[in-house]
């Protein structure tokens, strides 16, 4: 309208912007991949999901409507959770796991820890495994009330526990978890906006030190499309994404 035009050029008479760099607050991040081969079982599992439920939709007819969709489709949740290593909620190959216990044990041993998840039940799982070896943590999922969400971050940024697993969409809010210098990805949802706020929340006006950012891929799996969309930095992620694997499946299973 013609008054939000007058305001926005009045406002810009009176203000300017500034990034974190120019205002040396940004902390330099560094990003790190660490690639997990899919297994033989996972594969013929994911292999028949294509086949079955997304190469059918490579018809015209089904293809714009998959496309332009603004839910989620559930054959592409299959896959990224067939990626982490579950089969309709249930722990069946954790070879993700397990590298994300051997950088806790092994090069980030004296770190504070973030460790970021889509999925509650991926939480679940990889919080059996550090009980059993006795590495502290805790955990914050979205069934955990608000009230109760402080007393855990705060032992956190205590350095009472080591590890914090936390549910992606929480990151959404301004939570303070700068006792980490590093953030480890264990899967990534498709938004862009979500896997920006989840990264800030390591930060910290008077931190110097660099930041580190690993996630763990699951070789020709979802995680290498979604990685690769988000590093392209697409706001309308979740159509690009669906394209590009939907033009990937059509091409490995083509006659």
């Amino acid at each position: 309208s013609k008054f939000k035009k007058l305001l926005k050029s009045e406002v810009h008479k009176l203000s300017f912007i500034m990034s974190k760099s120019d205002a040396n607050m940004g902390n330099k991040i560094v990003f790190e991949k660490r690639v997990i081969p899919i297994s033989q079982k996972q594969l013929d599992i994911q292999e028949r999901i294509e086949k079955e439920f997304i190469l059918p939709l490579s018809n015209p007819q089904n293809e714009k409507r998959f496309l332009s969709t603004k839910w989620k489709p559930v054959q592409w949740t299959w896959l990224s959770q067939l990626a982490g290593g579950f089969i309709q909620g249930h722990f069946k190959f954790k070879d993700k796991a397990w590298e994300l216990i051997s950088l806790i044990q092994g090069e980030l041993k004296q770190e504070q820890i973030v460790v970021w998840f889509r999925f509650n039940f991926e939480i679940v799982g990889v919080s059996e495994i550090l009980c059993r070896k006795g590495i502290s943590h805790v955990i914050i999922t979205g069934k955990v009330p608000s009230e109760d969400r402080w007393p855990l971050i705060q032992k956190f940024q205590n350095k009472k526990v080591q590890v914090i697993l936390i549910q992606s969409k929480i990151g959404l809010y301004s939570l303070n978890l700068s006792a980490a210098d590093t953030a480890i990805y264990y899967s990534n949802s498709f938004s862009l906006e979500t896997r920006s706020q989840t990264v800030e929340r390591i930060e910290h006006p008077i931190k110097k030190q660099p930041l580190l950012i690993i996630d763990l891929i699951t070789t020709d799996s979802m995680d290498e499309h979604i990685i690769k969309v988000l590093n392209r930095k697409i706001k309308q992620s979740n159509y690009y994404l669906r394209k590009e694997v939907l033009d990937t499946i059509r091409r490995k299973y083509a006659q």
